[in-house]
């Protein structure tokens, strides 16, 4: 915690930084060693608002309270998919209850939650990607990514991949989920997939409530990053490729 702490201070000292995020894949997994960084952020006085990685499993709600006092703003969780037979098959070692129970403490507690969902997983159907996106909407985080899973080779999903489905690019060096399909499951297509994933962030940003929600935010920030902000959103929702 000392040296995390002593970095966090030289960014601020020397880059007037007024946020930042840490990067560990899976920020909880070691309970007590984020207590400890908490503790030595508060000793050292450092207000300073920040955000990490984790999954559905590794919070609990005494832990998320002492991630707020300390500064946590949001949390990133790998929901993957809202079909409990892909959830097994990827063996993500997480159940749905967990996702809705993660995802209920944050909003209680006051931390922002961004979902990251793996459509088009192997054997995945159109209505299998249907019912993720009804989940995704039903946890109602602050944030979503409708990624397309690219299958890495060396592992045993990218085995299933190339047994139900087609590799539409196999040079794994310019793979990109954010906006490249890669993989299309046995009985999709790349255009029915692109128009679904559009489609998908449509339903969850365009809802008159969440709208509503967020604008309520940007009016307490400075104008020039609200209207960044907006910008940004707009350009997503309105370009032909996710």
């Amino acid at each position: 915690p000392e040296k995390v702490i002593s970095d966090i201070q030289h960014m601020i000292d020397h880059y007037q930084i007024d946020g930042l995020q840490f990067y560990d894949e899976t920020f909880t997994v070691n309970r007590q060693r984020v207590l400890e960084l908490c503790d030595a952020m508060d000793t050292a006085g450092l207000k300073i608002p920040w955000a990490c990685f984790t999954r559905v499993d590794l919070v609990d709600e005494d832990l998320l309270i002492r991630m707020r006092e300390s500064g946590c703003y949001q949390i990133f969780f790998g929901v993957e998919t809202g079909v409990e037979r892909l959830l097994k098959m990827i063996r993500k070692g997480t159940s749905l209850d967990q996702a809705r129970k993660a995802f209920k403490l944050c909003r209680k507690i006051g931390i922002e939650t961004v979902a990251s969902f793996m459509l088009t997983l192997p054997t995945e159907t159109v209505e299998d990607t249907e019912v993720s996106v009804r989940f995704g909407l039903e946890l109602d985080p602050d944030y979503v990514y409708w990624l397309t899973f690219v299958p890495y080779p060396g592992n045993d999903l990218a085995d299933m991949a190339h047994e139900s489905g087609t590799i539409i690019n196999d040079d794994p060096t310019t793979y990109n989920v954010f906006n490249e399909i890669v993989y299309v499951p046995e009985g999709r297509s790349e255009e029915e997939i692109r128009k679904t994933v559009a489609r998908a962030y449509r339903r969850f940003y365009l809802r008159p409530r969440y709208v509503v929600r967020q604008l309520i935010k940007l009016t307490k920030l400075p104008p020039g990053k609200a209207f960044n902000l907006v910008k940004g959103g707009l350009r997503t929702l309105i370009k032909d490729k996710v």
